[in-house]
């Protein structure tokens, strides 16, 4: 026990600075959380009234209902609309049958398309899961830091007090901290090159090539997943909560706003989450816990900061793809290249929303 005590107080004096900066961002958690549960009772009232609404809307028709209604006024109105819909539906059903036929021949062992065997392997790395946590913690720290300096200087910038502006703001402004953050340890306490990251350009088109099939072999599964909680959200009743990226995207009206957001979430972001999750925090953890239980973790991981429950299953299954494809290749670029058309594809169809207008969608 006094051994433990002993390596806790020198774990805490080595590593003081995070310890610190983890304890403000604890702080900061613990004060809104109480913040939130004096709430004065204006506020209480308030919460009550909404409840009422939604308990209200439960005698309307259903939202099913209602947004089959909504889909026909628009087709209706804009029949070219109709078509796109008809073509977007039809390319998923192609990927699907492509996909089916990719799993057959892979399980008759076909040597063109067999992509589960042969694992390039991914670089042994010098940092640590406690690495990674660094990370995290940084992350953490100068994101609340930020939400924190952009209230006082919302009344510099009027632009701060737009809720869509300022969560894409912080959006690249994190994101691009992490990416530096993982490139200032890897390189200054590790001496270490991006190519230990995964990032490298050799066989890159076999590689994409290999990210493509394997996605499309995977369309099935994901179509499945995703169709077993749409199952589940209908026999509970369950309704999930708005996804704020989302609710950009369908209902932002400024256009330049909107195009960065498309290009954010098709191009950007999935650059630096394969770079993390995969290059930097997953390498980590199969140190530890070897490729199996890195696979598992870092996929449970994304899903986990990625989505609701509703979503879960679908974006793990994603995950574990893209976890299973640097390890396959050895390289981030076919991974990336699929978390770039997944990301593209949902984009596409967010369009749609948008241009059809529909609401509950």
């Amino acid at each position: 026990m006094n051994n433990m005590l002993q390596r806790i107080r020198k774990f805490i004096a080595r590593e003081r600075f995070y310890v610190l900066l983890l304890s403000f961002v604890v702080m900061v958690q613990v004060g809104a959380y109480l913040a939130e549960r004096i709430a004065p009772p204006e506020a209480e009232k308030q919460e009550v009234v909404v409840q009422e609404k939604i308990e209200s809307q439960t005698e309307q028709p259903s939202n099913d209902e209602d947004m089959r209604n909504q889909l026909q006024e628009a087709f209706a109105e804009r029949p070219r609309l109709a078509m796109v819909f008809g073509l977007l539906m039809g390319i998923i059903a192609l990927a699907f049958l492509m996909g089916l036929c990719v799993d057959i021949l892979m399980l008759y062992k076909s040597e063109r398309f067999q992509i589960m065997g042969n694992f390039a392997g991914v670089p042994y790395v010098a940092w640590s899961i406690w690495d990674v946590a660094k990370v995290a913690i940084l992350f953490l720290f100068f994101g609340h830091a930020l939400i924190i300096a952009e209230s006082g200087f919302s009344a510099i910038f009027p632009f701060l007090e737009v809720d869509n502006v300022r969560m894409i703001l912080n959006s690249t402004i994190m994101d691009g901290l992490a990416i530096f953050f993982i490139i200032y340890i890897i390189r200054k306490e590790y001496g270490e090159d991006l190519s230990k990251l995964g990032i490298s350009f050799k066989n890159f088109f076999k590689n994409i090539f290999v990210g493509v099939l394997s996605y499309i072999a995977a369309v099935p599964i994901l179509i499945g997943l995703l169709l077993l909680v749409i199952f589940v959200v209908k026999l509970t009743h369950y309704e999930p909560p708005p996804q704020p990226i989302l609710e950009l995207l369908v209902k932002e009206e400024s256009q330049k706003l909107f195009l960065y957001s498309i290009f954010f979430v098709a191009m950007i972001g999935p650059i630096l989450e394969e770079i993390f999750f995969r290059g930097f925090m997953y390498t980590a953890i199969k140190k530890r816990f070897g490729m199996w239980g890195a696979l598992l973790i870092t996929s449970f991981l994304f899903s986990a900061l990625h989505a609701n429950w509703v979503g879960f299953l679908p974006i793990m299954a994603l995950g574990m793809l893209l976890a299973y494809l640097y390890e396959k290749t050895g390289s981030l670029s076919a991974s990336i290249a699929v978390h770039i058309m997944h990301n593209f594809g949902m984009s596409l169809f967010i369009l749609f929303i948008r241009e059809l207008g529909v609401r509950g969608i």
